[in-house]
């Protein structure tokens, strides 16, 4: 099983990562399970994790008291088997985004993923940072 793992800071690991150009491997990643399924499973026993999915099958378990979101994706998806870790950190007033992969697809499969996950916490940290600004202006 691949194992990548991206701490996202800020836009940089966007300016230094190329779109077509393989990512980096990491032989361990922070994720405490061996397989996504293990995760997927442990997480089911724990009441205090939430549960959501779409309509196409990924499944978001958030453990809010950790701030972290898991994300598993469905069998049809290329990236399967695989859990994706997200957790939000606030550094010296920074928000960040640690982000660990385990992912069972090719490699290009597993590279997108990761590039499309990398994507949306660029999102949330802006959305976050420009809900802030607002806030702080009123």
């Amino acid at each position: 099983m691949k194992n990548l793992l991206v701490l996202l800071i800020g836009s940089l690991l966007s300016l230094s990562v190329y779109a077509n150009d393989p990512l980096p491997e990491v032989l361990q990643a922070d994720i405490e399970y061996p397989s996504p399924n293990a995760a997927y499973e442990k997480k089911k026993k724990k009441p205090e994790v939430t549960f959501s999915s779409s309509d196409d099958g990924w499944i978001a378990a958030y453990e809010k008291e950790k701030g972290t979101i898991w994300t598993f994706a469905p069998s049809s998806h290329p990236s399967f088997p695989l859990v994706v870790k997200r957790v939000v950190i606030e550094e010296q007033g920074q928000l960040f985004i640690k982000m660990a992969v385990k992912c069972g697809g090719s490699k290009v499969a597993c590279d997108d993923i990761v590039r499309t996950f990398n994507s949306m916490n660029e999102q949330m940290v802006g959305e976050a940072k420009a809900k802030e600004a607002a806030t702080i202006g009123k």
